[in-house]
C-alpha cells in the first residue's frame, strides 16, 4: 500500500511539474492544485498534501479526470495538443472526447424533454439521420452522440415497440449463436428492433428461457440463420471472457508503464524529498 501511495504521489508530482513547465508558478501554485481536487465534487475533504504539495491518494481514473479539468481550464478548452501533453498515454482526440462526452459541466445528462424530442424529429426530417453534430448545435448541452442514440433508440418511427413474438425470440437465439453479443449485427435479423432493445430483451428475458427453447425442438423447425450447436455458443462466450481478460491485462500494463515513466522523470528529485514523502504517507 505504501509503494502504491508513493507511486501515485510521484505521478501527481510529475503532473504538477508539467503544469509549471507549461505555465507560470503563480498560476499553478499548490493552493490552486489543491483547490482543483477539492472543487471536483468527489467528496475529497481535508486531505493533507504530500511533500510536493499534491493531494493523495487518487484513483487512476479520478487522477486523469482531475488533470484534464485543470488542463482545460489552463488552456481554455482550445489547445488540445497542449492539453494532451499533460498525460503520458492520452491523445488530443481522447482528451477532447472525454471532456465533451463526460466531464464538461455544461453537458446535459438528464431526461429528454418533449421540446428536445420535437427539435430532433424536425431536424432529422430536414438533414436526415446522419448529421448529428449539426443537429446537436440546436440543442444546448447535448452532443451528437446523444442525439443519434435518442433518435435510433426512441424517436425513429420505424422502431418496433410491440411485445416480442416467439418467432422473434427464436430468430434472436439463432442469430446470437452466430454473432454473440454483436447487437448491431443482430438488428439485421430483427427488423424494427434496435440494438439496445435486443440487448435488453436478451439479458432480461431470452437468456433465462434459452434451455426451454433448446429442449422444445422449436429451433430446429425455425427457418432462419444456420443453427450452431449450443456448446459452440458456450465456447464463443468463453472466448469473449478471455478477450475481456486480455483487455484488462493490457490496461494494467498501461498503468504500470505510466508509473514507471513518472518515476524515471522524477529521479532528479532530492532523496530527502522522497524520505519526507514516505514519512508523510507512512
Amino acid at each position: 500500500m505504501l509503494v502504491e501511495t508513493i507511486g501515485w504521489s510521484l505521478s501527481l508530482a510529475f503532473v504538477r511539474l508539467k503544469f509549471i513547465e507549461l505555465s507560470s508558478e503563480d498560476e499553478w501554485s499548490n493552493k490552486t492544485f489543491h483547490k482543483g481536487a477539492m472543487d471536483s465534487g468527489r467528496g475529497v475533504q481535508d486531505v493533507p498534501p504530500c511533500a510536493c504539495g499534491c493531494i493523495l491518494p487518487l484513483e487512476p481514473a479520478h487522477l486523469d479526470d482531475e488533470i484534464l479539468r485543470m488542463a482545460v481550464q489552463r488552456f481554455k478548452g482550445k489547445n488540445w495538443k497542449k492539453i494532451a501533453e499533460c498525460f503520458k498515454d492520452r491523445t488530443d482526440v481522447q482528451c477532447l472526447h472525454r471532456w465533451q462526452k463526460v466531464l464538461n459541466p455544461d453537458l446535459v445528462k438528464g431526461p429528454w424533454s418533449k421540446e428536445e424530442d420535437e427539435i430532433i424529429i424536425e431536424l432529422v426530417n430536414k438533414y436526415g439521420p446522419k448529421k448529428w453534430s449539426t443537429i446537436a448545435q440546436h440543442l444546448p448541452g447535448r452532443i451528437g452522440k446523444q442525439c443519434r442514440e435518442r433518435w435510433h433508440n426512441h424517436l425513429n418511427p420505424g422502431i418496433n415497440k410491440e411485445a416480442w413474438t416467439q418467432e422473434e425470440e427464436l430468430a434472436l437465439i439463432r442469430a446470437h449463436q452466430i454473432y454473440g453479443n454483436k447487437w448491431a449485427e443482430l438488428t439485421k435479423f430483427l427488423p424494427g428492433r434496435t440494438d439496445n432493445a435486443i440487448k435488453n430483451h436478451w439479458n432480461s428475458s431470452v437468456k433465462k428461457k434459452l434451455d426451454v427453447y433448446l429442449a422444445s425442438g422449436l429451433l430446429s423447425q425455425f427457418q432462419g440463420p444456420p443453427l450452431l450447436s449450443h456448446p459452440n455458443n458456450s465456447a464463443a462466450s468463453s472466448s469473449s471472457k478471455a478477450q475481456q481478460s486480455g483487455e484488462d491485462d493490457r490496461d494494467e500494463q498501461k498503468w504500470r508503464k505510466l508509473l514507471n515513466a513518472v518515476y524515471l522523470n522524477l529521479q532528479t528529485m532530492q532523496s530527502t524529498e522522497l524520505n519526507i514523502l514516505a514519512e508523510t504517507t507512512g
